[in-house]
């Protein structure tokens, strides 16, 4: 598996301490490399290093969420 660096952008009701709390659960139980995290107006950006398989099941994770989160996009870039 060949560990690439992708940015996933999350959008929704997903900018408090729960998500990010969540996002970095799942970044280390999948054992993926957070590069870096910032939060925009309209979503929370992550970049991660791991096998493409581990970063689509961050997205999934994603798409579920924290109780509080209402998540209505979750997108990739890869570079």
């Amino acid at each position: 598996m060949q560990n690439v660096i992708n940015r996933v952008c999350i959008a929704g009701e997903v900018k408090n301490a729960d998500f990010e709390a969540f996002l970095e659960f799942y970044v280390k139980r999948l054992d993926l490399r957070r590069v870096a995290i910032a939060s925009r107006e309209d979503c929370i950006e992550i970049d991660l290093q791991g096998p493409p398989e581990l970063v689509d099941m961050l997205m999934i994770a994603c798409w579920l969420g924290p109780p509080r989160a209402a998540v209505s996009d979750v997108s990739l870039l890869q570079f």
